[in-house]
C-alpha cells in the first residue's frame, strides 16, 4: 500500500508530562477529526505474515469465545498491578468465574473484559479454598454482557480435543490447543489432566470442548514437563453458583484498608492508604464518576482551614477536597480539573444537580507534580487557595455545616498526603529568604566522589526544607537532561534525513546501490555508532563471490537459481517466522548480521546481489507482501520491446516470473499472488496490485513497517523519527504533516506541532475541513 493512508484509527493519545490542558479530552476528541480529516493511516506497517491453515473448528470457537473472556488484575501493596490471571463471564448480570489463588486475598481487583472496559469487584459472590474456585461480580453499568455456556463434564472422554483461552504472561486472548490425557484427583479434588502448555496468566480460564461449552477451568501446570496442565472439573462451579457466600469487596479488602473510624468511602472506587498516603482509583457511581471519601473528625468552631496535597495520573482528571458534606449527594469540591481549578457544589445525584461555582486558570498549579490545596472558612465566605496563592473565594449566606473530605471524579487514579484541619494551617511553601540561603549551598556541593558528608552540616538545621530543595534541583537538571537528549536526537535524525534527500535528489549521480544505502542509513537511526562501511563492504564480497560461482552462465533462469542458491542454501538467509513485526526484521543491518527479515528487507538484499549478475529483478509492492519481479529477457526496455511484438500471454508469462523470497526464492504465478494477498489481507485479487516500486518507494515501504511497529508499542519518539524522514523525501504530504503535528505535541514540542499545522493552515487543501485545523491548533495554544 502506498502512502495513500486509507486505514484510519485514532491512536491511542496520553496527555503527561509535556500536555495538561484544560480542553484535554476535547483535544483527544480534535486528535482524532485531524487523523480521520487528513486521511492518515497511523498504523502503517505494510508486511504481514501469511496466516497458515488452521482448524477452522477452532478459529470458530476462539471466535465466539472471545467476548466472554476477562482479564483479572490484582493490586499489590504497593499500589501497582502485581498480577494478572484470566477469568470469564457465567452470568449476563456480571458473575465472572476464575481460581481463588488468581485473586488472593484481601486485596483490590479489577476486571477487563475484552472490549477494554474495565470494572472493579464490587463482591466475591462465593469462593471455595479446597477447589481454588472464585466467583467475583461486577456491576457493568448497563453493558451486556455474553456468558460462556457450561457444559456436561460427565461426557468429556479421554483423547478428545480441548481448547483453552487465557493470558499466558498478560498476552490477551492467547488460544491453545490440546488433549484429555485422563481425569484425576489431585488433592481430592476432581481434575482433568491436559495435554497443553499453560503458563502464568492462563489459571482461571476456560477449557472449552469443541461444542464451545466449558468443561474445566484451567488451574495448574506441571513444574516437571511444559505440555502437562490441570483443569478444575466445570461440576465444582456450578456447587459455588448454586449456593454462593456473598462477601462485600469492602470486607474482603485488608491491604490498604482505610480505617473506618476516620475515612468513609461513598460511591465506589478503591480507596486504600500506604505510607501515610491515601490513593484511589477506579470509576464511581456518583454523576460524573464521581467518588468521595469521608473524613470523620469532628469540625473547630469557626474560623478554621482544612488542607491537603493531592497528586493526579492524568490532568484530564480532577481530584481534590470536599466540604460541607451531608453523607450523602449534598457537599462543595474544590479540585484542579482538566489543568484548571474548580469550585463546584452539588445539591444531589443528577447531572442537573450540580453547578461549576468558579473555573479558573491558574499559574500556581503545577501539573504532574503535588499540588497543595486550602480551603480556608470563615462566616461569611471561604476562600480557596492552591500552593499558598488565593485563586477564588465564595461568600454565602449561611454556615458552612458538614463533613470534610476527598473526591474523585471520572476515572482518575489520584494521591493525597498531608491531611489536615486546623484553626490555621501554615504555608506549604518554604521561606524565600531560607530557599534562597539553601539553594546557595547546594550549589557549593562537590562531586560526591569528592564529598566526606561534612558538607551537609550546614543543611542540617533546615534537614527536611533542604531535602526537598536537593530533590526540585535533581527533578530540573533531570527534566533538562531529558531535553538535550531529545535535542541531540532531532539533530542526529535531520542529518539522516539530509543524506537520504542528497541519494534522491534528482539531480543525484547514478548510483546503483542506492537502496542498499538508505536502508543502511535508516540503521543508524537508532544506532549512531554503527560502522556501515562494514556492511556495504560484506554485500561487495557477497557480490563478488555470487559473481565469480555464477561464471558464464549465459541462461537467465540457472542465473536465478544461482542466486537462490548462494543467498538461501549457501548463506542461510530466510524469513521469520518466530517474531515478524521485531523491528530487527526491518534494519537491513540486523538483516544481515542474523541472515534473518521480512519479504521487503529480503527482497533489497535479493535484489542488491542479483545486480551482480545481470538478473533484471524489481520489487512489487503487493499488498501485505513484498515480492520480486524477475524478467528473463533482461533489462526492462527490451522486455517492453518484446511486447510490442505479436508475443502471446503465454510466452510473455514465461519471462516474466515473481518470486517469493520470504519463502527461499519460491516462484509464484497470478494465482499464488492471489493467495498471498488474500491471506494476508482479506482483500480479493486485481492485477492492478502488481504495482511495480521504484527505489524511493521501497525505501518508503520499510519506514511504513518501522513505523507500524513504534505505533504497536506507542513508542511516540521513534515514530517521529520516522515521519520525519518520510517527510524529508516527500515533504508536501498534508497527512504526514498532520500526523507530526500530533507526535511532536505528544512528545513536548509544542512549537514545531503548531509550525506544522500552521503550514496546513497555509496549504489549505480542499479535501481537508480547516476549522478542525484551526481547533487543534488553539487546543495546542492553550496547552502547558
Amino acid at each position: 500500500m502506498p502512502l495513500g493512508f486509507t486505514q484510519i484509527r485514532c491512536p491511542a493519545f496520553t496527555i503527561g508530562e509535556h500536555m495538561n490542558s484544560s480542553s484535554a479530552i476535547r483535544f483527544r476528541f480534535l486528535i482524532c477529526l485531524l487523523i480521520a480529516g487528513l486521511g492518515i493511516n497511523v498504523c502503517l506497517a505494510q508486511e504481514t505474515p501469511q496466516v497458515a491453515d488452521a482448524d477452522a473448528k477452532v478459529v470458530e470457537i476462539a471466535s465466539q469465545a472471545k467476548p466472554s473472556i476477562v482479564r483479572i488484575g490484582i493490586i499489590g501493596r504497593d499500589g501497582t498491578e502485581e498480577g494478572i490471571g484470566t477469568g470469564f463471564i457465567v452470568s449476563e448480570d456480571g458473575l465472572i468465574a476464575t481460581n481463588l489463588h488468581v485473586i488472593a486475598e484481601a486485596r483490590p481487583i479489577k476486571v477487563e473484559l475484552n472490549d477494554g472496559s474495565k470494572f472493579d469487584v464490587t463482591e466475591i459472590h462465593a469462593f471455595d479454598r479446597d477447589l481454588d474456585l472464585a466467583l467475583l461480580r461486577i456491576d457493568a453499568h448497563g453493558k451486556e454482557l455474553s456468558p460462556l455456556k457450561l457444559g456436561d463434564s460427565d461426557k468429556v472422554l479421554d483423547g478428545q480435543s480441548v481448547v483453552a483461552i487465557g493470558h499466558p504472561h498478560g498476552l490477551r486472548d492467547s488460544i491453545v490447543k490440546g488433549l484429555i490425557s485422563g481425569k484425576r484427583e489431585i488433592e481430592d479434588r476432581p481434575m482433568f489432566q491436559i495435554a497443553m502448555p499453560i503458563e502464568p496468566g492462563n489459571s482461571g480460564g476456560p477449557l472449552l470442548n469443541m461444542q464451545g461449552e466449558v468443561i474445566g477451568i484451567v488451574t495448574m501446570k506441571s513444574a516437571v514437563t511444559e505440555n502437562l496442565g490441570f483443569a478444575m472439573d466445570i461440576k465444582q462451579l456450578q456447587h459455588l453458583l448454586d449456593k454462593p457466600n456473598p462477601t462485600e469487596i469492602s470486607k474482603w479488602l485488608t491491604i490498604g484498608a482505610l480505617d473506618a473510624a476516620h475515612w468513609q468511602p461513598k460511591f465506589g472506587a478503591n480507596w486504600r492508604q500506604r505510607s501515610g498516603r491515601i490513593m484511589v482509583e477506579g470509576f464511581g457511581e456518583g454523576v460524573g464518576g464521581r467518588s468521595l471519601c469521608i473524613n470523620q473528625c469532628e469540625l473547630p468552631e469557626m474560623p478554621f482551614e482544612v488542607a491537603v496535597q493531592v497528586k493526579l495520573d492524568d490532568e484530564s482528571g480532577a481530584a481534590g477536597l470536599i466540604f460541607g458534606c451531608d453523607d450523602h449527594d449534598l457537599h462543595y469540591g474544590f479540585y484542579p480539573s482538566a489543568g484548571e481549578i474548580r469550585l463546584s457544589r452539588f445539591d444531589g445525584p443528577s447531572v442537573y444537580d450540580w453547578r461549576v461555582l468558579r473555573q479558573l486558570p491558574c499559574e500556581a498549579y503545577r501539573p504532574g507534580e503535588w499540588n497543595y490545596l486550602k480551603v480556608r472558612f470563615e462566616k461569611d465566605r471561604f476562600v480557596c487557595f492552591v500552593n499558598d496563592v488565593e485563586v477564588t473565594q465564595f461568600k454565602h449566606d449561611h454556615d458552612i455545616q458538614g463533613k470534610l473530605g476527598l473526591a474523585k471524579f471520572r476515572e482518575t487514579i489520584a494521591e493525597y498526603k498531608n491531611f489536615r484541619v486546623a484553626r490555621e494551617i501554615p504555608k506549604s511553601e518554604i521561606p524565600a529568604d531560607v530557599a534562597a540561603k539553601l539553594n546557595s549551598l547546594i550549589r557549593d556541593l562537590p562531586d560526591l566522589a569528592k564529598s566526606t558528608g561534612k558538607q551537609l552540616s550546614a543543611l542540617e538545621d533546615e534537614a527536611e526544607n533542604a531535602t526537598l530543595l536537593l530533590s526540585k534541583n535533581a527533578e530540573d537538571l533531570e527534566k533538562r537532561a531529558l531535553q538535550l537528549r531529545r535535542y541531540a536526537q532531532d539533530l542526529h535524525v535531520q542529518s539522516i534525513a539530509n543524506q537520504t534527500k542528497m541519494l534522491f535528489a534528482e539531480d543525484a549521480a547514478e548510483n546503483d546501490h542506492r537502496l542498499l544505502e538508505a536502508t543502511l542509513l535508516i540503521c543508524k537511526l537508532n544506532d549512531p555508532d554503527i560502522v556501515l562501511s562494514g556492511y556495504t563492504e560484506q554485500v561487495q564480497q557477497w557480490a563478488a563471490s555470487l559473481k565469480e560461482q555464477a561464471g558464464e552462465i549465459k541462461d537467465p533462469f540457472a542465473r536465478l537459481e544461482k542466486l537462490n542458491d548462494f543467498m538461501f542454501r549457501q548463506h542461510g538467509f530466510h524469513g521469520c517466522r518466530i517474531n515478524f513485526h521485531h523491528p530487527a526484521n526491518s534494519f537491513i543491518c540486523h538483516v544481515i548480521d542474523d541472515r534473518e527479515g521480512l519479504p521487503i528487507t529480503l527482497a533489497i538484499l535479493y535484489m542488491e546481489l542479483g545486480k551482480a549478475i545481470d538478473l533484471d529483478l524489481r520489487g512489487i509492492n503487493l499488498p501485505g507482501r513484498f515480492v520480486v519481479r524477475f524478467d528473463s529477457a533482461g533489462q526492462k526496455e527490451d522486455a517492453d520491446k518484446n511486447q510490442d511484438t505479436k508475443e502471446t500471454a503465454d510466452e510473455i508469462a514465461a519471462k516474466v516470473k515473481f518470486i517469493d523470497v520470504f519463502e527461499g526464492g519460491k516462484i509464484l504465478n497470478r494465482i499464488d499472488l492471489a493467495k498471498l494477498v488474500v491471506n494476508s489481507t482479506g482483500r480479493s485479487w486485481d492485477d492492478s496490485l502488481i504495482e511495480e516500486a521504484n527505489d524511493k518507494g521501497i525505501y518508503l515501504r520499510v519506514l511504513q513497517n518501522l513505523f507500524g511497529n513504534a505505533e504497536r508499542l506507542q513508542d511516540h519518539e521513534a515514530q517521529l523519527k520516522y515521519v520525519n524522514l518520510i517527510l524529508a523525501l516527500d515533504p508536501d504530504s498534508v497527512s504526514n504533516r498532520g500526523l507530526r503535528a500530533v507526535l511532536k505535541m505528544q512528545t513536548g514540542r509544542k512549537a514545531g506541532a503548531i509550525e506544522d499545522l500552521d503550514w496546513i493552515i497555509e496549504k489549505n487543501p480542499p479535501e481537508l475541513d480547516i476549522e478542525r485545523v484551526y481547533e487543534m491548533r488553539a487546543a495546542f495554544l492553550r496547552a502547558k
